[in-house]
């Protein structure tokens, strides 16, 4: 499956620039104060890492590309677009002109799908010809304690085993729905969560559910151990798949684990967690998601 592309808008996604910043600012460019989102190296670090990952802003090219190089090494982006990229479109009802990202293009560019592209961006009028691939973040204002972007990079993960992500629903994606979905979520290994998930057969997507269960770092060590001793196909680097039978051997497997007195405690106790989130899966006809770093 291909890298997810990672469309991301600049102003007010990931940076506040203003004449008249609030508090110290971070750098100056063109005569602006930029304050940059919390948390904007680690997500940027993040994206280039798992994902392709391009920048397109309604600004002038003149206004990014002074921007860029103070935010990272701009030769790291697939690409880099500006406002004359985008289609100025009239919206009628507001008597008013919006600069519109049309991913279309993207296509003709690229020669990618876009069914593993996502545009991320404060401004729903500039995603209105492909809602299906838009991710709507809170617009960046200048808050020291705002916490989109650990949040956001926490919901792209999601679609690391996503065929198509246009389908999916991405509203109100902060607030981690409950669908029912049950989850354990194990440990941080390097700043990535590993995730042992149920869905419904048939869906190719992955929610949030609230009820997750976070581990340390040497209890995940301990949960990964397990499940690569009862699974051949286990792939700490994910994803790996698990359904029907599979779910049934699991389940047993980790029971039995949980049951032994010279198996140490720790180890039975997050035995005993696993073989309860395969039974689940099992008996509500779902499959096992297990999604690496």
């Amino acid at each position: 499956m291909r890298k997810l592309l990672v469309i991301l808008d600049l102003d007010e996604t990931l940076i506040h620039a203003t004449l008249t910043p609030s508090r110290s600012p971070d750098f100056r460019v063109l005569d602006y104060g930029v304050l940059m989102r919390p948390g904007l190296g680690a997500f940027l670090e993040e994206l280039f890492t798992r994902y392709e990952v391009a920048l397109w802003t309604a600004s002038t090219k003149e206004y990014a590309n002074a921007v860029l190089p103070h935010l990272c090494d701009p030769q790291r982006f697939l690409f880099v677009w500006s406002r004359e990229r985008c289609v100025n479109r009239r919206i009628v009802e507001l008597d008013e002109w919006v600069y519109v990202k049309d991913l279309k293009k993207v296509k003709r560019s690229t020669g990618r799908s876009l069914d593993r592209v996502v545009l991320v961006d404060d401004s729903p009028e500039k995603a209105q010809r492909q809602y299906g691939n838009y991710i709507r973040v809170e617009a960046y204002e200048g808050d020291p304690g705002d916490r989109e972007l650990p949040v956001l990079r926490q919901f792209l993960r999601s679609f690391d085993p996503v065929a198509d992500v246009r389908p999916i629903e991405k509203r109100g994606w902060r607030s981690r729905p409950t669908d029912g979905v049950p989850r354990l979520v194990l440990g941080r290994n390097g700043g990535c969560y590993y995730e042992f998930q149920c869905q419904p057969k048939g869906h190719d997507y992955v929610h949030w559910h609230p009820d997750s269960l976070f581990l340390d770092d040497d209890h995940f060590r301990v949960a990964a151990d397990l499940f690569q001793s009862q699974s051949t196909s286990f792939n700490a680097y994910g994803p790996t798949r698990y359904a029907d039978g599979q779910l049934t051997r699991l389940h047993d497997g980790f029971l039995r684990l949980a049951a032994r007195e010279d198996v140490a405690p720790e180890y039975r106790s997050i035995a005993k967690e696993l073989g309860e989130l395969a039974r689940r899966c099992h008996s509500t006809g779902e499959v096992l998601w297990v999604l690496g770093p």
